[in-house]
């Protein structure tokens, strides 16, 4: 969904929950890495929120989007 949506909409938000995964959920690190603000960055993570349908914060999300991240870059 992520990526249909940045397609059309030229956003990033693919990158951004890449990011967020990776710095293991941290807004202050993951905004630091984008170099934005954390403000804009829990804007971004809101709106992934409502274009997935799914909460960022939950455990089994988290684990299945950081196994999909990893296998996709290997």
């Amino acid at each position: 969904k992520l990526r249909e949506y940045d397609k059309k909409h030229s956003t990033d938000f693919l990158d951004t929950l890449k990011v967020y995964i990776r710095n293991l959920c941290s807004t202050s690190d993951s905004a630091a890495q984008l170099h934005i603000h954390r403000n804009s960055f829990l804007y971004r993570i809101n709106k992934i929120e409502e274009i997935t349908g799914v909460d960022l914060r939950e455990y089994h999300t988290f684990i299945h989007l950081a196994i999909n991240i990893y296998i996709e870059e290997i």
